[in-house]
This record gives structure tokens, C-alpha cells and sequence, in this order.
């Protein structure tokens, strides 16, 4: 899934083995085992994306995912608000169960900030009821992602987005 390749060799028995584990350092290189019969994907415009998680380590992970774009990371809805008066991403991806400031409400507060009245808002949660997406609707996001959510989907959804606005 990482474009990458394991190798292995031996000597013979009792002569031990080498592995060699390659993996690509670009999502460009990752391409280049790509399925010929696909469509070749036009490189992505480098968005400006805030993740807020209450959870540090899913958010510092779904940054480290969302490597192509520049990614900060704000771990309650106070933060986020501070983080995206001085960040203006373009993407907002938010939890809803966040303490505080939940998501909905943060989704709401967003939409009424100048820098953010325009970003594109995807909750992320634990949360996936259909009541749950229809409140995150509600609020302004035009996504709803259910955890654990596939990360080749939130890249997809990062690229459409990102043509969407430099349309």
C-alpha cells in the first residue's frame, strides 16, 4: 500500500538472511508501481490543513498521513479557534468528541470566523449514527469520516478538495 518492496536473500542454511525493506519518501514514488490501466492522478495544490483530536497521537498520526499538505494540529475547540485565526487553513478536519468546545459547536464557530467561512469541514469521529452525521451537517461540515476512517480516503478526499479550490 506504500508502494514499497521487501527482498530477501540467504547464503544457505545456517548462513543466516539479509532483508531489505524499501519504502518510497515521496507520495510520488509510490506512484511508480501504480496500475498502468489507472488514470495517472494530476498532482495535488498543497492545502493548508488544521486536524483538532483531543487524542495527541491521532492527530500527530493523521498529520504524519496528510504529509503533502501543510498540517498543524490543535488538540481542544479553544486551540483550534486561536489555530485557525493564525493558520487560515483550507481543511478543518475535527472530532466531535472533543472536551469543551465539542465539534458541532466548533464546526458552528468556525463557520462564523472570516478565515474559516469558506474552509472545508470533515468531522472525524467515533460517532457515525445517522443522527450524528445530520448534527455535523447541520454545523457546517460537508463531510462526516467515522473512525477508524481508511487514510487512502482522507488523501482522496484532501485531493478532490484541493481541485475544488483552485477551480
Amino acid at each position: 500500500m506504500h508502494g514499497g518492496k521487501v527482498t530477501g536473500a540467504s547464503d544457505g542454511v545456517g548462513m543466516g538472511a539479509r532483508f531489505i525493506v524499501t519504502l518510497p519518501t515521496t507520495r510520488a514514488a509510490a506512484t511508480e508501481n501504480a496500475d498502468p490501466t489507472e488514470p495517472a492522478k494530476q498532482p495535488v495544490r498543497r492545502l493548508r490543513v488544521l486536524v483538532v483530536d483531543d487524542n495527541h497521537d491521532a492527530a500527530e498520526s493523521l498529520a504524519m498521513i496528510l504529509h503533502e499538505h501543510e498540517v498543524q494540529c490543535a488538540f481542544d475547540g479553544e486551540a483550534a479557534l486561536a489555530k485557525a485565526e493564525e493558520f487560515h487553513p483550507d481543511v478543518v478536519i475535527l472530532d466531535i468528541g472533543l472536551p469543551g468546545i465539542n465539534g458541532y459547536e466548533l464546526a458552528r464557530r468556525l463557520r462564523a470566523l472570516p478565515v474559516t467561512a469558506n474552509a472545508v469541514l470533515a468531522a472525524l469521529s467515533g460517532f457515525g449514527a445517522p443522527e450524528d452525521r445530520a448534527r455535523s451537517s447541520e454545523a457546517g461540515c460537508e463531510q462526516h469520516f467515522v473512525k477508524p476512517v481508511n487514510p487512502q480516503t482522507l488523501i482522496d478526499f484532501l485531493r478532490d478538495n484541493a481541485t475544488k479550490l483552485t477551480l
